[in-house]
């Protein structure tokens, strides 16, 4: 997850590991939890061989926001989604305005 933009990917960030934890589940004190806000996101997937594909997909991901103007990143939180059912396949969630 990428979260606590400072401005746009230029600027500082925090990026964190995590897994997804049913409502209500109980969280060690030493780690937090964070609400994926409920939000506009564009879907970018790839797949492939770790870790090519994910440096692939987010190479698409620049790109497309580099060539067209409709969609502006909200800079909010965006995160990548791993399936250990699909390993070779990565979708990277962008918030949009």
């Amino acid at each position: 997850m990428y979260t606590g933009y400072e401005s746009d990917y230029r600027g500082a960030y925090s990026h964190l590991i995590a897994c997804e934890v049913s409502n209500g589940g109980k969280v060690p004190p030493a780690m937090t939890t964070l609400t994926i806000p409920r939000e506009k996101y564009l879907v970018f997937t790839g797949k492939g061989e770790l870790p090519g594909v994910v440096i692939q997909t987010w190479g698409a991901v620049w790109q497309y926001f580099e060539e067209q103007t409709r969609d502006k990143r909200a800079y909010t939180v965006d995160f990548e989604r791993f399936d250990q059912r699909e390993p070779s396949r990565v979708e990277i969630y962008i918030a949009v305005k």
